[in-house]
C-alpha cells in the first residue's frame, strides 16, 4: 500500500525498486541464454557480445515495465498466462520476422511498435544473425529506450491511480460499516 501524501515518491521507487530486482535476473538469463549456449552448443553468431549485451538492457527494460503496466489490469496468474499465449503468436507474426512487413496491414504494423518484442526481435536478429553493430540498430535500440522511458512512466501512473482507487474504496467501505454500526 502506498501512503496518500507521498504517493508519487513512492510509486517511483516500488517501479524502480521492482524493475531493477527483475532487471538483474532476467540479465543474467539473457546472458546465459544468448551467449553462453550458443557458444555451447556451436550455434551460428557472428555478432558482437558487447554489442548484444548493450542492445539487452533497454529490451529487457522495456518488458518489464510494459509488463507492470500490463499487470495492472490482470487480478489472477492464470489470467496472465492466457493472455501471454493467446499474444505471443500475434507479436510473432506482428514483428515482421516469420511474415513479411508489407503484407501486414499499416494499423497492426504501427500497433506494432509500442509492443517492446518489434523492436527487440528485429535488433536482436541484425546483430545476433547478420553481424549488424549497435550503430546500425541505432532505430531499434532508440526505439527500446523510448519506450522504456514511456512505459516507466505510465507504469508509475497506473501505480498511483491503483492506490488512489484502493484509497476511496476503503473509505467507502469504512463509511458504510461506520453507518451500519
Amino acid at each position: 500500500r502506498i501512503p496518500g501524501r507521498r504517493r508519487g515518491w513512492s510509486a517511483l521507487r516500488i517501479i524502480f525498486g521492482r524493475g531493477a530486482a527483475y532487471f538483474v535476473i532476467y540479465y543474467a538469463l539473457a546472458a546465459i541464454l544468448l551467449i553462453a549456449l550458443p557458444r555451447l552448443f556451436e550455434l551460428p553468431h557472428i555478432g558482437a557480445t558487447g554489442d548484444l549485451l548493450r542492445f539487452i538492457v533497454p529490451y529487457l527494460l522495456s518488458t518489464i515495465f510494459f509488463s507492470m503496466c500490463i499487470s495492472v489490469f490482470i487480478r489472477n496468474r492464470e489470467s496472465g498466462m492466457v493472455l501471454l499465449i493467446s499474444s505471443s503468436l500475434i507479436f510473432l507474426f506482428m514483428a515482421g520476422i516469420s511474415w513479411p512487413k508489407e503484407m501486414i496491414p499499416d494499423a497492426w504494423r504501427y500497433l506494432s511498435y509500442i509492443i517492446p518484442y518489434t523492436a527487440g526481435a528485429n535488433g536482436f536478429i541484425h546483430i545476433s544473425s547478420m553481424g549488424a553493430t549497435l550503430w546500425t540498430t541505432r532505430a531499434e535500440y532508440i526505439t527500446l529506450w523510448i519506450l522504456s522511458g514511456a512505459y516507466f512512466v505510465i507504469a508509475c501512473t497506473l501505480l498511483v491511480i491503483t492506490g488512489w482507487l484502493h484509497d476511496r474504496k476503503e473509505a467507502k467501505e469504512s463509511r458504510l460499516c461506520s453507518m451500519q454500526a
